[in-house]
């Protein structure tokens, strides 16, 4: 009798033990222990030792689950981290791991790190390769070379002139998203710097100071990327959003060179809204429709803001920005929303 009592016990236990393991092993998978720390996912050294272990496209997954729990601008200084230790890891071959996920942190960091290592000479190649291995997601690697390229030669003025030149000189040069994204960027954030970054200096009364120093044929990429600069350079986060996004759209409506190229200008303020909007459409909506009275101005924010949602949230979010709209606006806006229509392949 004694011995079945004993026996019970241990099932008992063994049991508890059993269900304790189940539930830890929930709990982890949950994602309620975190699987590493905000350290070790911002160091060079632990991507390092983790791709070593097992491959880079395993390891950005793994940065892609912890990532998630981190807020943007922590998940792009780990992409940053990242990208640079697969480099290290990889070499040029392993800009496939990379995608657009964390604002193209992978990349910047990536190609930052082929220029540094391989000089400007290297750019034609490297650009080559973003085409002929990523061919779905080919100008968010170009991107990153406009990134890697004035981190390179330097922030001076005249450096972002010859850094927009070198762009100019690639084959598939995007008017707007690719290399020059990258370099006006870097040039206003200076995200290469990593925890030292800081975004440049500027007057509210000179809004586009920079970009009616350049050719024409930069105008649409530099008045497209500003109004990202606007948030880091004059928004304090004291004020009221909405305001703020009717001050954007008073610049690019009352100024010259705003006037000249608004439709990327709204555009641009679009881009970011997704981000000022934490994520919710509905705050997204009313962000674009505080920009301006005009309903065309409206719609280039609302647009490019629903494609966002589309992509990054879900196609219902992105159509969920444009229901404001009617007629042939809404149309348009959907058809971003959707993904059938968007700045790499306008209607």
């Amino acid at each position: 009798m004694r011995f079945l009592k004993s026996k019970k016990f241990l099932v008992l236990v063994g049991g508890v033990i059993a269900m304790g393991t189940a539930f830890f092993l929930w709990w982890w998978q949950n994602d309620v222990l975190p699987a590493f720390t905000p350290d070790e996912l911002a160091s060079i050294g632990f991507w390092e030792s983790r791709i070593k272990m097992g491959d880079g496209k395993t390891a950005y997954e793994e940065l892609a689950v912890e990532g998630a729990k981190q807020t943007y601008e922590q998940q792009h200084r780990f992409a940053h981290a990242f990208g640079e230790a697969l480099y290290n890891q990889a070499g040029v071959s392993g800009i496939a791991v990379c995608d657009a996920r964390f604002s193209f942190g992978c990349y910047h960091a990536f190609l930052g790190a082929a220029i540094a290592d391989k000089g400007l000479g290297s750019v034609n190649d490297l650009n080559e390769a973003c085409f002929g291995a990523l061919p779905g997601s080919s100008l968010s690697c170009q991107h990153g070379i406009g990134h890697g390229i004035l981190t390179d030669i330097g922030y001076d003025f005249p450096h972002i002139k010859q850094a927009l030149d070198t762009c100019a000189s690639l084959s598939h040069s995007d008017p707007i998203g690719g290399c020059y994204g990258g370099v006006f960027m870097e040039y206003d954030s200076r995200t290469m710097w990593g925890d030292s970054a800081v975004s440049r200096v500027g007057d509210k009364r000179k809004p586009f100071e920079v970009c009616e120093r350049l050719d024409d044929k930069y105008g649409r990429a530099c008045a497209f990327w500003t109004p990202q600069w606007w948030t880091q350079a004059f928004f304090s986060g004291g004020e009221d959003k909405a305001q703020f996004m009717k001050a954007m759209g008073g610049w690019c409506e009352e100024s010259a060179f705003g006037k000249k190229y608004a439709k990327d200008c709204f555009e641009g303020i679009g881009n970011i809204v997704t981000f000022s909007a934490g994520f919710d459409p509905d705050r997204a909506r009313a962000l674009c429709e505080a920009t301006s009275k005009k309903e065309q101005n409206r719609l280039w924010c609302l647009r490019l803001a629903a494609n966002h949602f589309g992509i990054d949230v879900s196609p219902e979010a992105g159509l969920k920005v444009c229901s404001s709209l009617k007629g042939k606006s809404l149309a348009t806006c959907e058809a971003y929303a959707s993904n059938k229509a968007n700045i790499e392949q306008p209607l």
